[in-house]
């Protein structure tokens, strides 16, 4: 059989893939060394390089759902490497702060995703990732879109073809 290249997209999502195998793979590989993972030392490190921040703009920055965060924030919780506080101002918002051990992860430290990235760009310089952002942030509008034009079709159960949603209609 000759080998052929895929097709450019399917090229690109295979990188796209072998990317997020890796960052798995490290991440786990985290969690067994440093004691948590590739997304909660993110976390760890965005708490650490803003003191204060707002959980509703946590969730922002990381391009997170709200669920998604507090899920990550309760297991970082009892773990003991941050306290949340209610904001004095405003009841309802919770404040992010690391504790004495959560601080002690918030440093720079091999056999972490952003020493990967770190050593990366040492090595090919600033302009891939100024690159690689740009078509990065373009993906994600794109596959957005495509998840909300699709969002109209919808499996109507467990092994059964999707039916479609007529618009103004909930499924629920």
């Amino acid at each position: 059989m000759t080998k052929q290249r895929l097709p450019p997209a399917l090229e690109f999502l295979q990188q796209v893939w072998h990317l997020n195998h890796a960052m798995e793979r490290l991440s786990s590989q985290m969690e067994r060394t440093l004691g948590v993972t590739g997304q909660q030392r993110l976390v760890i490190r965005c708490i650490g390089w803003q003191p204060g921040l707002l959980a509703s703009e946590l969730a922002r920055l990381l391009h997170l759902d709200r669920g998604t965060v507090s899920a990550t924030l309760k297991r970082l919780e009892n773990k003991g490497l941050i306290v949340r506080k209610g904001d004095p101002r405003d009841g309802r918002q919770v404040r992010l702060r690391l504790t004495r051990r959560g601080s002690a992860l918030d440093v720079p430290r091999a056999g972490t995703a952003e020493h990967a990235v770190a050593a990366m760009l040492e090595t090919k310089g600033a302009k891939p990732l100024s690159v690689a952002r740009k078509v990065l942030e373009a993906l994600a509008t794109q596959v957005i879109a495509e998840a909300q034009d699709r969002q109209a079709f919808r499996p109507s159960g467990p092994g059964k073809r999707p039916r479609r949603n007529p618009p103004g209609r909930s499924l629920t």
